[in-house]
């Protein structure tokens, strides 16, 4: 399974992060890449390779 994270827009009036250029650049290239896999905490990557 993968999970690249959470993408999270707020803003005190509509509008507000869609006018934000810098926060519409960073999700475009947060939605361009490929999603690491998902591991819980205690894991390892020597451990989730070998899965």
């Amino acid at each position: 399974m993968r999970f690249g994270g959470v993408l999270l827009g707020n803003g005190s009036r509509p509008g507000d992060v869609l006018a934000d250029g810098e926060a519409l650049n960073r999700a475009r290239t947060f939605f361009a890449q490929e999603a690491p896999l998902a591991r819980f905490p205690y894991e390892t990557s020597l451990e989730t390779a070998l899965v």
